[in-house]
């Protein structure tokens, strides 16, 4: 962890200044990269107070085009941080209750051990174990891989999403109370301007989308590090033989099947509205 932040305000206002000076422009399309450094990874910084996101938006205006998408998304998401206090403060409950009171009784499948194979990156699905395994050495993950690794947690897997978010609590150099429920909200459906609990991420789609040549994969699960391309984000589909003479048959088999987990929540969520 270290090597990666540098615990100070001086080391705030040097990654903003990067930042604005060059990376903020594609922000609207290279933010949901994890494969390069697309995100100005403030959060740490917002969090312990080291930069304050009032600094954060003159920085901006005084030295981007605001009218730009780049930077119009990337203020967009320091408000979607400021909203997430306002819901905190005004719905004090929502870190241990759902906004949507009926979610309190929705059918979750609470086990230790799945709960563990998502904790330690071993799904069996690349993209959601590289980005807990980044969590784990670095204390931060990308914000695209956080809404990965999410859903496969209270969708396919059916955990409550308040085991999700104790362990980014207690893993997140970013920890933030207010952001961390209103995302784990987001994910679990029930929460201010949730995503749908019917709307449930492919993690092979997303791995081959925003990570198409593997190299974020590669970076955190070195199992999967000489194996071509065409098979990072579904290793199954290689040969024995293949996944022998790359070190990749040690890498576990996806912990459930995409499309039968996905029928899996679709029919929770059914029995549920029932």
């Amino acid at each position: 962890m270290a090597e990666r932040w540098c615990v100070s305000e001086a080391g705030a206002h040097e990654r903003l200044a990067t930042f604005v000076q060059g990376p903020i422009d594609d922000y609207h399309v290279n933010r949901d990269r994890p494969d390069f450094e697309g995100t100005s990874s403030l959060a740490p910084y917002l969090r312990w107070g080291l930069i304050g996101p009032r600094q954060i938006v003159a920085a901006v205006r005084a030295q981007c085009d605001e009218s730009a998408e780049g930077p119009q998304v990337y203020l967009k998401e320091i408000y979607w941080r400021e909203f997430a206090y306002n819901v905190l403060y005004h719905f004090p409950e929502t870190p241990n209750r759902p906004l949507r009171l009926e979610y309190e009784s929705f059918p979750w499948e609470t086990d230790a051990v799945t709960l563990k194979r998502w904790q330690t990156g071993q799904t069996g699905y690349p993209i959601v174990d590289a980005g807990m395994r980044q969590l784990w050495q670095t204390g931060w993950m990308h914000n695209r891989v956080r809404m990965i690794v999410s859903s496969l947690l209270v969708k396919h897997l059916l955990q409550d999403w308040q085991d999700g978010a104790r362990w980014f609590w207690d893993t997140l150099v970013d920890a933030d109370l207010a952001s961390n429920t209103l995302g784990w909200q987001w994910s679990g459906g029930c929460g201010a301007d949730a995503a749908p609990y019917f709307r449930i991420f492919n993690p092979i789609i997303q791995g081959q989308k925003f990570d198409p040549d593997g190299a974020y994969v590669k970076r955190y699960v070195p199992e999967l590090e000489k194996l071509p391309t065409k098979y990072i984000h579904e290793p199954w589909q290689a040969s024995p033989g293949l996944l022998e003479a790359t070190g990749a048959d040690v890498y576990p088999s996806p912990i459930i099947d995409h499309q039968a987990g996905r029928a899996r929540a679709l029919a929770a969520l059914a029995n549920f509205k029932a």
